[in-house]
């Protein structure tokens, strides 16, 4: 009996020794299950941090490439930046993001939010900035990041088949002013005939409003125009009466010229300045400058570059002026029949002709102040010691004014700071480009441009809330492309009796013709232009993906 007794406590040690084990081992398993399902939960709120803020730095990226790069001391929007993840994610469900932009300087400055330098120029914008985006899920942070940069490059401008296109309203307020496209049938005549293909179109971000006499032809007959507005269109002569709802989807004017190229068409005009005239020439003495100032006939042929400290007056009997380089940092006034030449001209003040005839070649001309011409002098920025040499470019700091004639200027990329006034009589202005943020006229007659050698006319933005109406109302033709980027067209003459613009007309704000203007869409006038436009693109930089850490 007792070796049973013994044998049963045995036994039961061993089952309680089992029993301990196996609670152990159970013990020791729900520790590692959990702490397995810990790091498993760990893992998945990390990998969904990543994700979000991976959605949050494609959601600013796109936004980085298809925005306006903010100017010095601003920053993009955060609503712009957050965009298309807000869009991806319902607001109930999406965890915080912070976005950041900022410049990819040395020493990283988020502070800096706009393209101020880079690593190696500090100062010199690069076209590169971070874009950094971290979200937070469940306690745990993801923070990623990469470069966006840009590059800038120069074409041909790509132009729609348009023989007005406006952001506002097309209008034919009186008189028999009409708007008409023409085609050349034999590429190798100048003959054309009515495009009535109506190939080309008028783009109105408004409504269009015809008369009954816009019959959209240059003589009568068919339509040569299609009309698209995102406003009402009206025109009895064909018919439209009442007014009826447009087409819709014409783009703004920004997305045909966008900022870009109206910039550099700017710098184009503006290749005048600074002035390429010699400041370091030889000083005229006094006894020079009276000799150059006296009434009586002379002529004078300048042997080195020429500097005129004070105003300078050429003028009297018939004498000729052959300088090199003239630099004059007063006033330069022209009087009597005076030829004057030079290889490149500097004036600090005034520009003043007054009563000379003939031809005069400046080569670059730079004028500080103000230009005022008048009588019957030809001016040219051509150089008239090598023939061979384009127009150079023409920079005036104040107004400009040419009136009198006949006269056939000739001048290359011209920036007017001022306003533009041309009221020459049978005047022909040749000028590839003239660019002017000040009030644009025209009146008197003759012509600008020719369907070889057409002129851009391009009002621009002069940063204040003020807009500025380019008015048209020679009874001249105006061959090549007219733009104002900052207010309306007047179109307001009937030009040779059927063209008054031969090419094309945009504008930011309306176009109006208020007596009998025609516009005629000249393919051929505009294929011929010699702009450049700029294009940049931008993309991430390869190879500049960071995962960072969270703190």
């Amino acid at each position: 009996m007792r070796s049973h007794s013994s044998e049963s406590g045995a036994a039961l040690i061993l089952l309680l020794g089992i029993v301990a084990t196996l609670a152990i081992l159970a013990g020791t398993a729900v520790f590692v299950l959990a702490n397995q399902q810990s790091a498993t939960a760990g893992v998945r709120a990390h990998d969904q941090s990543f994700n979000y803020a991976e959605a949050g730095l494609d959601s600013a990226v796109m936004a980085v490439r298809t925005t306006t790069w903010p100017a010095a001391s601003a920053s993009f929007s955060q609503a712009t930046l957050t965009a298309a993840y807000d869009a991806t994610y319902p607001s109930g469900s999406r965890p915080p993001l912070t976005i950041k932009v900022y410049d990819n300087q040395a020493t990283v400055n988020e502070a800096i939010t706009w393209d101020m330098g880079g690593p190696a120029a500090p100062s010199t914008p690069d076209g590169k900035l971070w874009v950094e985006a971290s979200a937070t899920y469940n306690g745990k942070t993801s923070r990623v990041r990469t470069l966006v940069g840009q590059v800038n490059s120069t074409g041909s401008l790509s132009l729609p088949a348009a023989a007005i296109y406006t952001d506002g309203n097309v209008a034919f307020t009186g008189g028999g002013g009409d708007a008409f496209g023409i085609k050349y049938p034999d590429p190798n005549s100048t003959t054309w005939v009515p495009d009535t293909d109506k190939n080309a179109a008028i783009y109105a971000g408004g409504n269009f409003t015809g008369n009954w006499s816009t019959d959209l032809a240059p003589s009568g007959g068919a339509a040569t125009l299609q009309i698209r507005t995102n406003g009402t269109v009206y025109n009895p002569k064909l018919g439209i009466n009442p007014a009826v709802a447009g087409s819709g989807g014409v783009p703004p004017l920004s997305t045909v010229l966008p900022q870009a190229t109206i910039d550099t068409m700017t710098a184009q005009a503006r290749q005048g300045t600074p002035t390429k005239a010699n400041a370091l020439g030889a000083v005229a003495d006094s006894t020079l400058i009276t000799q150059l100032q006296r009434t009586s006939p002379q002529t004078y042929n300048a042997a080195t570059d020429l500097v005129v400290n004070g105003n300078l007056t050429l003028g009297g009997g018939e004498s000729t002026f052959n300088f090199r380089s003239l630099y004059v940092t007063g006033n330069l006034t022209l009087n009597g029949n005076t030829h004057t030449n030079a290889t490149a001209l500097y004036v600090g003040g005034n520009f003043t002709i007054s009563g000379p005839s003939g031809t005069s070649q400046f080569g670059p001309i730079y004028v500080g102040g103000a230009v005022n011409w008048g009588g019957a002098l030809t001016v040219k920025t051509t150089d008239y010691t090598d023939s061979a040499k384009e127009p150079a470019a023409m920079y005036v700091g104040g107004n400009f004014t040419s009136a009198g004639g006949p006269f056939s200027h000739v001048f290359g990329p011209t920036y007017i700071q001022g306003s533009v006034t041309f009221s020459g009589n049978n005047a022909q202005i040749l000028c590839p480009l003239l660019v002017s943020p000040g009030q644009i006229t025209t009146s008197g007659s003759g012509g600008f441009g020719t369907v070889d050698e057409p002129m851009v006319l391009l009002g621009i933005n002069d940063g204040t809330s003020a807009t500025r109406a380019i008015q048209l109302s020679a009874n001249a033709v105006f061959t090549g492309l007219v733009i104002n980027m900052d207010g309306i067209v007047n179109l307001d003459n009937s030009g040779d009796g059927t063209f008054f613009i031969r090419g094309a007309v945009m504008s930011t704000g309306d176009v109006r013709f208020t007596n009998n203007g025609n516009v005629g869409y000249d393919p051929r006038a505009l294929a011929n232009l010699q702009l450049t436009a700029a294009t940049t693109s931008t993309s991430v930089v390869p190879g500049t993906w960071q995962e960072l850490s969270p703190n």
